[in-house]
């Protein structure tokens, strides 16, 4: 049963438990603040009394509801930052720092409630930066306003009435069959840290920071099995640091692995193994496959100048970045007939679908291949 009245209503829930709800204005945004109390009443008329004297508070009240709601910009992104971006990955966390230092927070004097799908589109349009960081922004403004919608603080996102800036990657180039042999050629030549860096990538289809983030528990060299449970990432101020976590649970799989590997891991094992008995306790144990000096877990960029330091040094060889590396793994499996679901699963893609989208390509070339086969054997039959 529920009582109505001027100033607010009562609710009875029995076993005397009252719901008091009175309205208490409006608040900067000109949404109506509504306030709710469950009571203990003896009676009827207790809570009633119990109405008036909740009503009497509401001042205070409303005023400490409003002043929970960020009036700017500036505000939103604290609350942002303290509820969303400081529960995420320390490289992602420096990601949306980065997007608001660099080209939000000449805004953050701009009222929440008054910014419009024009503003979005201002603040886009005259920061002069490429597509790619255009589209980061949109992202970063997108997933703020999207939390104020929910958090109550705006009733619609106004990106949402914004055509997304458009971006389109620039495909990624593996290298041939003809091309890799004079790198496996030259490569031979190199340290076996970076025999391994190129042999786990181009081999296995490892990305950088699962390399940097092995640990020799890891490695099972009786049946030549590496898992990938970790990677590594970096943030500035941060340095290298241990994330314990793969991009996602798919990427948490076993890779095979051939001898050669096997034994190119033992080798540096044992490289390592000398390294740690001269430095004794200059070493700091930590069970990282590839280390700084000091047995310290590397930095993952160090792979990235490793990779183009032996690139500089060989002018001859084709140009890539180390990640393409791990592309050319993909592409040669796809084209020598591999199952896409077997790719995927020992890329670590979290769906088969990201595996397809990336390669679609490569797998339309595979397909053509297979029909022009097909083709062939069905003329040979005829003749």
């Amino acid at each position: 049963m529920e009582n109505k009245r001027s100033i607010g209503n009562v609710k009875s829930l029995g076993n005397g438990k009252y719901v008091l709800r009175i309205s208490a204005g409006f608040d900067d945004y000109g949404k109506r603040i509504q306030l709710s109390r469950t009571i203990e009443a003896k009676s009827n008329t207790d809570a009633e009394r119990q109405l008036m004297k909740f009503y009497n508070e509401r001042t205070k009240l409303s005023q400490d509801r409003i002043s929970e709601v960020p009036g700017t910009l500036q505000g939103l992104y604290e609350e942002f930052k303290q509820n969303h971006i400081e529960k995420l990955r320390p490289n992602t966390q420096e990601y949306y720092t980065n997007i608001w230092n660099r080209y939000l927070k000449s805004r953050e004097k701009a009222k929440l409630k008054s910014f419009s799908p024009k503003m979005v589109y201002d603040v886009l349009n005259k920061t002069k930066v490429g597509d790619k960081t255009k589209k980061a922004i949109y992202g970063m403004l997108f997933t703020m306003f999207k939390r104020a919608v929910a958090w109550g603080y705006l009733d619609i996102n106004p990106c949402e009435r914004v055509t997304p800036p458009k971006y389109k990657a620039k495909e990624k180039r593996p290298y041939t069959e003809s091309e890799l042999i004079p790198i496996i050629e030259a490569i031979e030549k190199e340290d076996i840290k970076l025999k391994l860096f190129f042999y786990l990538a181009v081999a296995l289809g490892m990305r950088r920071s699962e390399m940097v983030g092995l640990k020799w528990s890891d490695i099972d060299f009786e049946k030549n099995i590496i898992s990938i449970k970790r990677s590594v990432g970096k943030a500035t101020g941060l340095g290298t640091y241990d994330n314990k976590e793969t991009k996602n649970k798919k990427s948490i799989r076993n890779l095979n692995t051939s001898d050669d590997i096997i034994n190119l891991l033992k080798a540096h094992k044992d490289e390592l193994e000398k390294r740690k008995h001269k430095l004794c306790d200059k070493w700091i144990e930590g069970d990282w496959v590839f280390t700084q000096w000091n047995g310290e877990i590397m930095h993952v960029d160090t792979s990235t100048k490793m990779w183009n330091d032996f690139l500089t040094n060989n002018p001859m060889l084709a140009k890539t970045n180390l990640h393409s590396l791990r592309h050319t793994a993909a592409t040669l499996m796809i084209k020598n007939n591999v199952a896409i679901s077997t790719v995927s699963g020992i890329l670590g893609h979290a769906q088969m679908s990201t595996t397809v989208n990336i390669y679609a390509h490569v797998i339309e070339d595979a397909k053509k291949e297979a029909l022009s086969i097909m083709d062939g054997i069905l003329k040979a039959k005829k003749q």
